[in-house]
């Protein structure tokens, strides 16, 4: 009985027999209007004159938006050509819920309608979660392989967004193909659910997810998704001062900082993945004795560190982590020893060092020499790079850096006119302080 009552009640009303349309679109009976905030909303009634000769527009609730409408609420309007029409402009910056309400002169009964003001862009008006939190607006968004991550949708707090169907997308590049990154429910596929089963799996690289809602003009585009695996050796290789580490080793010598640094595999994307650097005592050392900047155990996401042996001596491993990974890439066992470097004056023609002092090169007045300079570690592999200036009696000083060999060529050739012993001296400028050497030459007439 009820549902007929109300059924009847329904079909009485006057207003069925009007036709309302939003911007050419014509709004289905009892369903509500949507209107787009920051935009002109063309709304138009057709309706016959038994039913309404004129019409007044009113807004009985207002949600708290900033609302005109032209003519203005509240005013009687006639019809042109039978058409009656306002256009109605929310402000931009906020979504709501209003009630309309179309009055006329000749029906005792309104028609009002419950109404909502939203915006193209589907941003405005929901949240898009990963795992529960939410997308950053810059970076990256990380996949491990063959573990799910949970993509979401929410309407944001105020948002009367309608809950059409949503569609998410995946474009894949940089080494992946498309089935190594899927979904459930589908990609390509609308869904009321608003909530996705993304997985990548078997390679690396790089990948888009988009949300685009039915109803919405702009679509929500997420910051880049890199799918990666849970073990760091497949994605990057350790270096030390920019060379592989050898199955011996590297020694660290006291107060001489050496460069540790990730470098990603090809088509690998962990560059700006967070990684820690880790060190473990195997023998003779103590925590202590070995430095890092930045520090151990931090993850950062600018894979270089410096590492120094401060003091002691024995054997340690570096490893390096990354952040909530199964596997960590571990370099071979170094070692910390308490040797200096070593700067040489050095003949570059011949291959050889010049003799140390207290030994003296004798060399005749008005003769053409040159001499070459060698930096090296104690265990005799070059340090390229390193600055060096030579300074020499009544010369200006000349400055340079050492080649991949360690070694400073490009010293002009030199001449003395006058007899007399006179010293060169020569420094390079290392992380840990200066290195110096000195040769000791005698001019004879």
């Amino acid at each position: 009985m009820t549902a007929e009552l109300n059924a009847a009640t329904a079909a009485a009303s006057p207003w069925e027999q009007a036709i309302l349309s939003i911007d050419g679109k014509q709004v289905e009976w009892g369903a509500e209007l949507v209107l787009r905030r920051g935009e002109i909303n063309y709304v138009k009634v057709t309706a016959p004159p038994a039913i309404a000769r004129a019409i007044n527009l009113g807004l009985v609730e207002g949600g708290g938006l900033n609302i005109f409408a032209r003519p203005d609420f509240g005013d009687w309007v006639e019809p042109v050509d039978g058409q009656f029409t306002w256009k109605i402009i929310p402000d931009a910056g906020k979504s709501g819920r209003i009630t309309l309400v179309f009055l006329s002169r000749e029906v005792v009964e309104a028609w009002e309608h419950r109404s909502l003001v939203i915006s193209r862009k589907l941003a405005d008006e929901v949240d898009v979660k990963i795992d529960g939190f939410e997308v950053p607006a810059q970076g990256s968004i990380w996949f491990y392989r063959d573990k799910a991550r949970t993509v979401t949708l929410t309407p944001k707090s105020g948002s009367p967004w309608p809950r059409l169907p949503v569609t998410l997308t995946c474009d894949v590049y940089d080494g992946l193909d498309v089935a190594n990154v899927v979904s459930a429910p589908a990609f390509d596929s609308e869904q009321n659910t608003y909530s996705w089963e993304v997985t990548g799996n078997t390679k690396s690289g790089r990948f888009w997810l988009k949300l685009a809602d039915k109803g919405m003009t702009t679509p929500i585009d997420l910051v880049t998704s890199k799918l990666i695996s849970s073990n760091l050796a497949d994605e990057a290789d350790l270096f030390i001062d920019e060379k592989a580490v050898p199955p011996i080793g590297i020694d660290f010598y006291h107060r001489e900082p050496r460069i540790v640094s990730l470098r990603p595999k090809y088509n690998s994307p962990i560059a700006r993945f967070p990684v820690a650097l880790k060190r473990s005592i195997i023998e003779g050392l103590k925590p202590e004795d070995l430095r890092s900047e930045p520090p151990f155990d931090g993850f950062q996401t600018d894979h270089r560190w410096t590492v120094t042996g401060v003091s002691g001596g024995g054997t340690f491993r570096l490893s390096l982590a990354g952040e909530s990974m199964t596997h960590e890439l571990d370099a071979p066992n170094c070692r910390v020893r308490s040797e200096q470097s070593s700067l040489r004056f050095y003949y570059a023609n011949a291959s050889q060092y010049a003799p140390l002092p207290p030994e003296v090169v004798n060399q005749p007045v008005g003769s053409w020499n040159r001499v070459d300079l060698k930096l090296m570690h104690a265990d005799g592999s070059s340090i390229a790079g390193a600055p060096v200036t030579i300074y020499r009696p009544e010369k200006e000083p000349v400055s340079g850096r050492t080649d991949v060999n360690g070694v400073m060529l490009g010293f002009p050739d030199y001449q003395y006119t006058t007899p007399g012993a006179r010293t060169f001296e020569a420094v390079a400028t290392l992380p840990s302080g200066e290195v110096r050497v000195t040769y000791l030459i005698n001019v004879q007439p």
